[in-house]
């Protein structure tokens, strides 16, 4: 009996496919088991390339995302006022009324009507065209206080502004814009947007809405202008927004402005006061005239009694606005529209 001895190579080969058949023993070689891959694949040269690209690209993007994250941080605190919450700069605890700084609304656009001169109206009837209002007065130096009420529900723009502005500043502007910023010598605060504008570059932002009566500090010798809230119409400590505006020039003629472009926009302004060494009234415990011609706006907290003379005086002197009341406490007498009654 002829015994049959054959190979592990040819034993191998017999057991193949048709196709690795053909193949010479030499040709195969035995794969160790430590080489094989996961899932049992065996690992071929440079698979290894594969799996690596993938964990760098992931890596990449997050640092990326990482860095971006940092960026935003440091954006945010560059641009976050300095928000002082305890209440208004301490000069306007000591401010004098300067009847020769009372003086209103002189210069406007065609687009607005005047009923008083501390109430504009904007009578435009597009929104094409923006149209601003500039204080009678300039100012060039000194820290000053003007108040200003701007109802937010339907009666702010798309972009409406108020601020500071040379003579050198327009009146009016194609397109809905902030007029009283886009100047290279206009500083203003956009409400609806909440950031203050020069030379059409935004300087910082607020992170809060403005309330429809705030203040706006005007510091001629620092060349910044602030803004803050009113304590008697909101019934907590005054809030004090920052000094959002800066690098006002000194020595120079600068005009309290606002811009306006919604039809029908009302706006009401006054001028508080101005800091003085010492001796003067505090601002907080002074009624505002718009507390004084009407009650519906916000409760007078202090007695009349302790308003300065000269302040009782250019208040009672100048012909004070007509603030329209609420419905429910409508009056038949109560002005009609075109007479400086406030309607929205």
């Amino acid at each position: 009996m002829k015994c049959c001895y054959r190979t592990i190579n040819e034993v191998s080969v017999l057991n193949l496919s048709p196709i690795a058949r053909s193949l010479t023993p030499n040709s195969l070689r035995v794969i160790h088991p430590a080489n094989i891959g996961v899932e049992g694949r065996p690992q071929i040269e440079g698979d290894n390339a594969g799996a690596v690209l993938p964990v760098s690209i992931i890596g990449g993007v997050v640092g990326l995302v990482v860095l971006t994250m940092v960026v935003l941080v440091c954006a945010e605190k560059k641009v976050n006022p300095n928000v002082n919450r305890t209440g208004p700069p301490e000069w306007t605890r000591s401010l004098v009324f300067k009847p020769e700084l009372n003086v209103g609304f002189g210069d406007s656009s065609e687009g607005i009507h005047t009923p008083t001169p501390y109430h504009v109206i904007r009578e435009r009837l597009g929104r094409a065209i923006t149209d601003a209002a500039r204080w009678t007065c300039p100012i060039n130096e000194g820290k000053h206080v003007f108040e200003v009420y701007w109802p937010a529900k339907k009666n702010r723009g798309h972009s409406c502004c108020v601020g500071l502005g040379s003579a050198d500043v327009g009146l009016t502007k194609q397109g809905r814009c902030s007029l009283v910023g886009e100047h290279s010598q206009s500083w203003g605060l956009d409400l609806p947007k909440q950031r203050s504008i020069h030379f059409n570059k935004m300087q910082q932002r607020l992170y809060r809405g403005i309330p429809d009566r705030f203040f706006v500090y005007i510091d001629m010798d620092s060349g910044k202008i602030g803004f803050g809230d009113d304590v008697s119409m909101y019934r907590h400590e005054t809030e004090f927004f920052g000094f959002i505006c800066h690098g006002i020039p000194k020595n120079k003629q600068m005009y309290f402005m606002i811009s306006l472009c919604a039809p029908n926009e009302h706006v009401h302004a006054h001028y508080r006061g101005s800091a003085v060494p010492s001796g003067g009234y505090n601002l907080i415990d002074t009624p505002s005239p718009l507390q004084l011609s009407k009650d519906n706006l916000g409760q007078v907290h202090v007695a009349v009694a302790t308003v300065p003379p000269s302040y009782m005086d250019a208040v009672n002197a100048q012909p004070g606005p007509s603030v329209y009341a609420p419905p429910d406490q409508k009056d038949s007498a109560s002005p009609q529209k075109g007479d400086g009654a406030l309607k929205f």
